[in-house]
């Protein structure tokens, strides 16, 4: 960070001259630059054998860096007039990554593939097909010599070919350097994900079992193992899949475990269970072999197996003892095991106390709901709770999942299946096995819901999450049995809606293509350009097109559609008057996105500063430069910490650009942010002085209405960070500097270390340890919202 005391901006000043006449005597020699054919250095002539001319080649070349290693005795890489880079196949490809290839010399049309990836390409033809569909790349690939060279190359367009193949794919423009990173992409079911989680390890009885092809996963915070490869063969059940019915079926002794590919509901023997999360169809990381994946602690303890899963060792342990198996299920009579109700389209649970039990619990003191029946209405659906105010009831709405809790009720409901085939939302209705009242409702697509009293008891009313339709329900006043079920009816009279308006209509609304859900789409912030950007899988340019939108948000100047041909995906672009934030949701057909404020959005909000930037390089020593540190931390890894979280994220820079100190302070007001943390690398003109110190503003240190202040946030991250970094913790320091002295909301100013500090410096450079500081940065926010969180 920029020092006050004149022997710290000398120190600055002589380390950077330093560094730029080291720099010049480098560039002056030609090390250090993007290739020895470079335009700044030899002149480089290159034949095209597709076309059979020869040209001289003027721009910068590239240099390749794949899984951390850097290519420098490669032929050069290619920068064409439409901007995208191609590069040699054999030295990228194939010798870094195990690439394989039938182009012969001669061969126009020829295929590469890696794992279960393949392209087929012709050369001088961006037309291409990647696993069977066809798409467009965006360089064509060639064959190439270069100067006096008769050595044929054969070219391919690199970013292209490395997403396909399942690769991370960086473009440094400054440097003309391609970073290629290997990614764990797998297939879950058709659809390519970038895994990131945990890769368990399966014990079975301290006997590890080999997860090397068919790892484990955990999706939901649920490990899932495959059925084949460590249910069956651990011998602990045989195992069955129905493909056409997506039956999963699991049996040891006298124990039949069935599930079905994608759904919430699992069954032991006959009894019904709700799952947290689905089987899935998995196919790992360059295999060409997919599995069936289940949920390992509902499936081994169904079995009568204990199961021990210690996150910090990602180890999963299973013990007990085998039991005999029955024999393999046939196929041929896989549907008699189907469950009736594997749809779960049409059901709805309902129950009424009985006297007896509800006297039972009376005398015992204990709260009961009189009744619980579940209704249905032509676009919507109800939950009637008798005996019960909805000031009672605690709703949460999760991913998967909506939590009905009913505080100091108790449960003594198991539930009655009942069909009632106009069902909208009430997809699956369960009574968990909690001592309190809970009613967990599986969401097959979003919806809103709304709880209020009604006669002897409370409504939550469920329907469709875009607001185009609405049903009310009716109360016979009178009625006062438990029993009478006509006391909730539906109407037709629209007059009756709900006490208020249940949807906000300032959602912008445009209708999809069928079969599309939230799940298949992605999304990308770029609030630096005031607009964001919504990624369907497919080409769904002509559909969109045709589609009325229905935009009653001001501050969305404009939307546009547009067809990504590198991935066949489709683009939508929402451009804004102003820094927004956003959410989205699909419910029949109909994609809604909320716009507004991000305060009016999101529940968290931070702004971290990666401080220093551009020609504004901070401390520095040797190679080591102060703003690439921060921005490592910061945007590189700590974004790695906080993508999966519900804490939104704002970063003050997300190039290596200097920004005014002002311009930072005031991005926190801009965005409503609940904090802000500027992080930095200090310097002294002492060698000795070292450790980790967090400055903060007095004038800037008032009490939030959470509770929260500026030492407050700096106390907590000095000490994580000292902890992680394990240096001397300096403790909390009140100074002046611009980005938290004059900021609007409680912010600090992290010093990580010392740079001209022997011991610091070696953490200050080393990776591993800015990893540890981000992590330590995302657990001291984390605990800070937990603390204070801001009840939005």
């Amino acid at each position: 960070m920029k020092k006050t005391k004149e022997k710290g901006i000398f120190k600055k000043v002589f380390y950077g001259v330093l560094s730029s006449v080291f720099t010049a005597v480098l560039i002056f020699f030609g090390i250090g630059q993007a290739s020895t054919f470079s335009a700044n250095g030899a002149t480089l002539y290159v034949h095209n054998y597709v076309t059979d001319d020869t040209f001289q080649y003027s721009g910068n070349t590239v240099v390749y860096e794949v899984n951390g290693e850097l290519l420098t005795s490669i032929s050069p890489g290619l920068i064409l007039s439409n901007g995208a880079a191609v590069g040699p196949f054999d030295a990228i490809f194939v010798d870094m990554l195990g690439a394989k290839s039938d182009y012969i010399e001669g061969k126009k049309s020829f295929t590469i593939s890696y794992g279960t990836n393949s392209i087929n390409m012709t050369l001088g033809n961006t037309e291409a097909t990647v696993n069977g569909v066809k798409c467009t790349m965006n360089n064509a690939p060639f064959v190439y010599s270069f100067n006096d060279s008769t050595e044929k190359l054969l070219y391919v367009p690199t970013r292209f070919v490395a997403e396909t193949f399942g690769y991370e794919y960086i473009w440094n423009a400054s440097s003309s350097t391609a970073t290629i990173n290997k990614t764990n992409l797998i297939y879950d079911g058709k659809e390519a994900v970038k895994y990131t989680g945990a890769s368990p390890v399966l014990l079975f009885n301290n006997k590890t079992i080999d997860t090397s092809v068919f790892p484990g996963y955990v999706f939901d915070d649920v490990v899932f193992f495959s059925a084949e490869e460590h249910i069956e063969k651990s011998g602990i059940a045989s195992f069955t899949y129905a493909e056409g019915s997506g039956l999963i079926v699991l049996q040891s002794g006298d124990i039949m475990v069935r599930l079905v590919l994608g759904s919430p509901i699992a069954y032991i023997n006959d009894d019904a269970h709700l799952l947290t999360t689905v089987p899935r169809q998995i196919t790992p990381q360059g295999s060409s072999k997919s599995g069936i994946y289940v949920p390992a602690k509902f499936v081994f303890e169904a079995f009568g197996y204990t199961t021990k899963y210690a996150k910090t060792t990602d180890r999963f342990q299973v013990f007990g003892t085998v039991s005999a198996q029955s024999p393999e299920t046939e196929d041929a009579g896989i549907s008699d095991l189907l469950p009736d109700t594997v749809s779960y389209g049409d059901i709805l649970f309902s129950y009424e106390t009985p006297e007896q039990l509800l006297d039972y619990y009376t005398d015992l003191g204990e709260n009961i709901p009189k009744g619980i029946y579940a209704y249905s209405c032509s676009n919507s659906d109800a939950i009637y709770l008798k005996g019960v105010d909805s000031s009672q009831i605690k709703i949460i709405d999760k991913t998967d999942i909506l939590e009905i809790t009913i505080p100091e009720y108790h449960n003594p409901y198991t539930g009655k299946l009942k069909y009632v085939p106009e069902a909208s939302f009430l997809n699956y209705f369960y009574f968990s096995t909690s001592d309190t009242l809970k009613i967990l409702i599986i969401k097959t697509k979003e919806l809103q819901y709304y709880a209020y009293s009604a006669s002897n008891g409370c409504v939550i009313h469920l329907t469709d999450v875009n607001g185009m339709y609405q049903d009310s329900l009716k109360f016979d006043t009178a009625s006062d049995s438990a029993s009478d079920t006509t006391n909730l009816y539906e109407t037709d009279d629209l007059s009756t809606l709900l006490p208020e308006a249940v949807f906000s209509r300032d959602n912008f609304v445009i209708r999809l293509p069928e079969d599309i859900n939230i799940y298949a789409i992605d999304d990308l912030d770029e609030y630096d350009k005031k607009r964001f950007t919504i990624s369907i899988p497919g080409n769904h340019m002509k559909f969109l097109s045709e589609q009325e939108v229905y935009n009653p948000v001001s501050t969305l100047s404009n939307v546009q559609f547009s067809h990504r041909v590198s991935d066949n995906t489709t683009l939508i672009t929402f451009n804004t008057t102003k820094i927004q934030g956003y959410s989205m949701t699909i419910a029949d057909g109909f994609l809604a996105v909320k716009i507004a404020n991000p305060k009016e959005i999101y529940d968290k909000i931070i702004v971290v500063d990666a401080g220093h930037g551009g020609i504004d390089p901070g401390t520095l020593r040797g190679s080591v430069y102060e703003k690439t540190v921060n921005y490592n931390v910061i945007n590189v890894y700590a974004q790695e910490y906080f993508k999966d979280s519900d804490i939104k994220v704002y970063y003050t820079r997300t190039t290596d650009t200097k920004i005014a100190l002002q311009t930072r302070a005031d991005f926190a007001a801009t965005v409503g942010a609940d904090l802000f943390i500027s992080f930095h690398v200090n310097a002294n003109s002492t060698a000795s002085v070292n450790g980790t110190s967090v400055y903060y503003s007095k004038s800037n240190n008032k009490t939030t209405a959470s509770g929260l202040s500026s030492s407050i946030l700096a106390t907590s991250i000095v000490n994580h960070l000292s902890n992680a970094w394990n240096t001397k913790n300096r403790g909390i320091i009140a100074d002046k500097f611009v980005v938290i002295h004059n900021n609007s909301v409680p912010a600090v100013l992290v010093e990580c270390g010392f740079i001209t500090n022997d011991s610091d410096f070696a953490k200050i450079k080393d990776t591993s340890y800015q990893k540890k500081a981000a992590k330590a940065l995302f657990d001291a926010v984390t605990e800070i919202f937990e603390k204070y969180p801001t009840k939005r």
